[in-house]
């Protein structure tokens, strides 16, 4: 009993032992602050009709741009559906300062089979149709939906959240002996795209504690929201210690997606744990759906 008491006793000791200090919030991360921050339901993204084509019969590509549009903020989108009924959406600076990393390791090194599908243009929207699957592109805003015969599935960007963020070439930094440091602002406003307000909301370093991130590459975060049509739980993204059935976090903070080495934690919060794994499902009795989202960076849904 003696030996039952003091593991018990123990445990009560770790269970309050976490320190929040040691574990970021989004509020404390600057590009989820930014992005959280966002006017969400109206999307200023849409979608160059004339730049809609198949690239073969599996794949189509387009451009989104933004309704406030520099060269910088042209995006090429790729839609490619495989014979299991897996869609791959990918999006990338038309014209990068820098290209993006793309996790391509990740998929594996296994051939994947394509499926068979036509393209068929209208005035506001295209559609990509393989059998009983129908992937529509929505020109303005912009949206794609995927839906099985009549049953609609999933809406990307249905709330307007879809964002990337504007790759800039960093601000100089000048030395002075009377002044010190003094950070020269980038004149060039019709490159970047950004007034001299909005280049100040912009982080070019992030600070938690002790810890120091100079991010030589300025913002390159990126947004978007998937809503599952019919599903009324989702399921995964691990590691937390909350509940099975994933909770809102509208007025919380979002889960996040984070490797860390963990020893101490609290049940039913979204705080990260060990490893991250980007995969969300839901189920009805009809379908099943899943959400592989294979960004190596910290996530936070």
């Amino acid at each position: 009993m003696g030996l039952l008491t003091g593991f018990l006793v123990s445990l009560l000791g770790l269970s309050i032992s976490v320190n929040h200090n040691n574990f970021k919030k989004c509020d404390q991360s600057t590009f989820c602050r930014r992005l959280r921050n966002m006017p969400k339901d109206k999307s200023p993204y849409f979608v160059d009709k004339a730049s809609i084509k198949a690239v073969n019969q599996s794949s189509i590509t387009f451009l989104i741009k933004h309704e406030v549009t520099t060269a910088k903020d042209v995006h090429r989108a790729t839609i490619r559906l495989l014979a299991d009924n897996t869609i791959r959406v990918t999006a990338q600076e038309d014209n990068p300062v820098r290209p993006r990393y793309s996790p391509v390791d990740s998929f594996g090194d296994k051939p994947l089979k394509d499926a068979t599908g036509s393209l068929v243009k209208a005035d506001d929207s295209a559609s990509f149709i393989s059998g009983a699957i129908r992937i529509v592109v929505n020109y303005n805003p912009f949206t794609v939906s995927v839906s099985r015969g009549d049953q609609l599935i999933a809406t990307m960007n249905a709330r307007g959240l879809f964002h990337i963020e504007t790759q800039l070439l960093k601000p100089e930094i000048q030395k002075s002996e009377d002044e010190g440091q003094v950070e020269k602002e980038q004149s060039e406003e019709e490159d970047v795209g950004l007034s001299d307000e909005d280049l100040a909301k912009m982080s070019w370093e992030d600070d938690f504690n002790s810890h120091h991130d100079s991010n030589p590459r300025g913002p390159r975060a990126i947004s978007l929201d998937i809503t599952f049509n019919g599903f009324d739980k989702a399921y995964g993204i691990p590691e937390h210690a909350d509940t099975f059935a994933l909770k809102s976090t509208t007025s919380t903070d979002p889960y996040r997606l984070y490797n860390l080495d963990v020893f101490e934690y609290e049940l039913n919060n979204p705080m990260a744990l060990y490893g991250s794994i980007p995969y969300l499902h839901a189920l009805s009795p009809d379908l099943s759906v899943g959400l592989m989202w294979p960004n190596a960076a910290e996530t936070w849904v």
